[in-house]
């Protein structure tokens, strides 16, 4: 016999006990869930038992002259998944959103050398810096582990070039460790084995100039328990020029980067340290774009990607080039990428987004939304 979505189960046997029948039936948590209680109580009662009911699950026997009967019910507290029209209409305005997102088409900047390029970035080597116009030079107090700069600090000074007093290594101390502090906030260790005197660090944008800056030198110990003393001359304060050498096949990578004609700006030095011409070149996606012009400067490199290279939004820039050895493979220097949309190219098309990030929103928002249905979160 059947009570509504609950098992009656009748077998002879020559003495009662309480059984859990083996069917168990999960449904939403609602009226219909609770329901099937009084029925099943009135189910054993008819046949002469009793039943007891606990959290959804419903035992019950009968006497000792008849077949035992077992009933089961169950509520289940989680929701199936079923995403119907709330869940469709989601992914259609999420995909809307998208599109309004890519019809803006904003300028990107990237900034090669600070720390967070390597996102971008595949073949090339460890990001360099060098001193640029403003600067200023300060004497370091003699016996003195720190100094304190006030007058003509400018705050286009983004490193520090530290003149260090002369050191020659020895077998009890082969190197200085020393850390560097600003703000008395550390920086770096530098690694003074007795060669060139002058040490660079970069200042973070974040530290707090207002009311000057004060540098710390702080030696540490090595392999021995005796710490050279050092002494600090002096310390220019400069602005930087951030870099990379690409290693003869450098790539950035511009993924999500939208549809349309762009228009790509490097900021780059096109020659090597023999002052020898060599071959450079763009490829987008794989395309040539632009031939690299040899330069013994840094300029600036202006070309077009087409429409047609560009696809449905993920571009990765290659720079191809003959490498000059120190012992490094040394290619292209380049400082600074900036990437701008050609506004004449602007149409309904072009603010469709790429598939790959159409395709991960989608699967981000309904993952996310069937996780809360799936707990019964308030939000839904």
């Amino acid at each position: 016999m059947r009570y509504g979505i609950g098992t009656m189960l009748v077998t002879p046997a020559p003495v009662a006990k309480w059984e859990y029948a083996p069917e168990v039936v999960s449904l939403r948590r609602s009226a219909a869930a609770y329901s099937i209680m009084p029925a099943i109580n009135s189910a054993a009662r008819s046949e002469g038992g009793h039943a007891l009911c606990m959290r959804g699950i419903c035992l019950a026997t009968r006497d000792l002259s008849g077949p035992r009967v077992a009933l089961a019910g169950r509520a289940v507290d989680l929701r199936p998944l079923r995403p119907g029209l709330p869940a469709l209409l989601l992914l259609i305005g999420v995909a809307l959103a998208l599109v309004a997102a890519y019809s803006v088409r904003p300028f990107i900047a990237i900034d090669i050398g600070t720390p967070d390029d390597y996102i971008y970035l595949n073949g090339f080597h460890a990001r360099e810096f060098t001193a640029a116009k403003p600067e200023r030079s300060y004497d370091w107090p003699a016996g003195a582990d720190h100094v304190t700069i006030r007058d003509g600090y400018n705050a286009a000074f983004r490193m520090a070039t530290i003149t260090l007093d002369p050191f020659q290594p020895s077998p009890a101390a082969g190197r200085r460790l020393l850390a560097v502090y600003a703000n008395e906030q550390r920086l770096t260790t530098l690694n003074d084995k007795g060669g060139g005197r002058d040490f660079r660090v970069l200042l973070p944008e974040d530290l707090n100039t207002r009311d000057g800056v004060t540098l710390r030198l702080e030696p540490l110990a090595d392999t021995t328990l005796d710490i050279p003393p050092v002494q600090a001359v002096r310390v220019l304060l400069s602005n930087a020029r951030t870099y990379r050498w690409s290693d003869g096949q450098g790539t950035i990578k511009l993924p999500a980067l939208g549809r349309g004609v762009w228009r790509i700006e490097l900021q780059t030095v096109v020659t090597h340290p023999d002052g020898k011409p060599f071959d450079a070149q763009v490829l987008a996606n794989g395309v040539p774009v632009a031939k690299l012009p040899n330069y013994n400067d840094s300029r600036r490199i202006t070309f077009l990607l087409p429409e047609q290279v560009v696809g449905d939004g993920d571009v990765t820039l290659t720079i191809e080039s003959d490498v000059f050895r120190d012992p490094r493979p040394l290619g292209v220097l380049i400082e600074r990428v900036l990437i701008t949309p050609v506004e004449s190219s602007i149409g309904p098309g072009v603010a469709l987004p790429p598939l790959s990030a159409l395709f991960a929103g989608l699967a981000i928002t309904l993952g996310i939304y069937g996780t809360l249905r799936w707990l019964k979160s308030p939000l839904l």
